[in-house]
């Protein structure tokens, strides 16, 4: 039976860059991010840490070990003191190092833990907020991130939390107030012209919102400060985020796989349900359990939304770390349209890691539908198209640069 060959929609396209550089998952406590961006000027917000030698604390990073050896030092501590940890280290080694060189050994410490590659997003938050520091200029931050795209988009994310209180000597305990956040948000976003990025900034204001505010509804109250009503679901989903990986969704309740997203009508179910995952993942809910919680949410919209983030959050992420062959064994195993959607989402993510067709056309071609495959095409394509300000022209280049034969007659047709 032959499906009818629909390409997706602009806001369908909109909706997922609303996290497309989103990363790895927190495993424990802490956090600030995955999203989309983040953008700010200024310095670094000061931590107190006390090192010694109670239980739950770290200790001090030794600029003699390797990047991974401290990293997984952080991780010997309690979930908060390993986030401040991450901070003393990134200092610590932009102090010898270069941001290129320092993201460079990051990636090298993936390779080497996979504790650092399961915290990945948080871990890159605290090189952003590092180079944001180093640098001094978002701009350059972005111009640094642009082709790496590390983990989700965590360096920006963890960008924006310098943004709204560029002084180093601010005590983290001093949150910004509602007030400072309403009357700098309305346009602060404005610089970026490519969705995409403009899209991660917005996400990176839900993180940062919640990060200082440490309250849902006061940071939804930063969000309605967007004009455009568009942006708020990438703000939305970056105070869910933030409120998973922080932890405060598990001590506010641990047996509820959903919370808070079934307690909520939209405009706030739907974002929640698009970062769910971070969450599923957090409470130890395996692979094949995570679509059937996605497919419990009320309303088809929400299901759909729950897998596409999980597929752009996780499983991009694995096919970059372990290769495509699992990543699409596991969405074949769906029905066609969750197959669909996860395709859709991973290809989503690969499109914006390159910003072309390096990793996501490669990708597709490993789906054994050619409905699957025209759709992953299709959606690689427009990603890179609204989200990136990529011409069609250039796209059909990258069909013929990265695939042969009847795969790449099918990505020339999608787009």
């Amino acid at each position: 039976m032959k499906f009818p060959r629909r390409k997706p929609s602009i806001g369908s396209v909109l909706a997922t860059l609303a996290e497309l550089s989103l990363d790895l998952p927190r495993k424990r406590a802490l956090f600030s991010v995955a999203g989309l961006s983040i953008v700010a000027a200024g310095a670094a917000i000061t931590f107190v840490f006390v090192y010694g030698t109670k239980a739950g604390q770290v200790p001090p990073p030794n600029i003699n070990l390797s990047l991974a050896q401290n990293l997984a030092n952080c991780e010997s501590g309690a979930s908060l003191q390993a986030s401040q940890c991450y901070d003393v280290v990134m200092k610590e080694y932009f102090e010898n190092n270069s941001p290129e060189s320092l993201l460079e050994q990051f990636r090298l410490a993936m390779e080497q833990n996979g504790q650092v590659r399961r915290d990945c997003h948080q871990v890159a938050h605290a090189i952003g907020r590092a180079t944001l520091v180093k640098l001094g200029n978002i701009s350059d931050v972005f111009d640094l991130e642009r082709n790496i795209d590390t983990c989700a988009g965590g360096v920006f994310h963890g960008a924006i939390e310098k943004m709204f209180r560029p002084d180093n000597d601010v005590p983290a305990d001093e949150h910004i107030s509602l007030s400072e956040f309403e009357a700098k948000v309305p346009t602060l976003c404005d610089q970026f012209e490519t969705a995409n990025l403009k899209s991660e900034c917005v996400h990176g204001v839900g993180h940062g919102a919640f990060y200082f505010l440490s309250d849902t509804g006061r940071s939804f109250e930063v969000c309605r400060q967007f004009p455009d009503t568009s942006d708020h679901f990438s703000c939305y989903s970056g105070v869910f985020m933030e409120y998973d990986l922080s932890g405060a969704s598990i001590k506010d309740n641990a047996s509820d796989p959903d919370f808070p997203c079934d307690t909520l009508e939209n405009p706030y179910r739907n974002p929640c349900y698009y970062v769910l995952s971070f969450r599923l993942v957090d409470l130890g809910i395996l692979q094949d359990e995570i679509v059937p919680i996605c497919r419990k949410a009320e309303s088809r919209a929400a299901q759909a939304l729950c897998v596409r983030g999980y597929g752009i959050f996780y499983l991009a992420h694995e096919a970059l770390a372990k290769g495509y062959d699992p990543v699409v064994a596991f969405c074949e195993t769906l029905d066609r349209t969750d197959s669909r959607v996860c395709a859709e989402a991973v290809a989503s993510r690969l499109a914006a890691y390159s910003q072309g067709g390096e990793h996501a056309m490669p990708f597709c071609t490993e789906f054994s539908s050619n409905y699957i495959r025209g759709r992953c095409f299709a959606y690689a394509a427009d990603v890179l198209r609204v989200g990136h300000g990529i011409n069609a022209g250039v796209i059909k280049e990258e069909c013929g640069k990265y695939l042969e034969g009847r795969y790449r007659e099918e990505c020339l047709k999608a787009i």
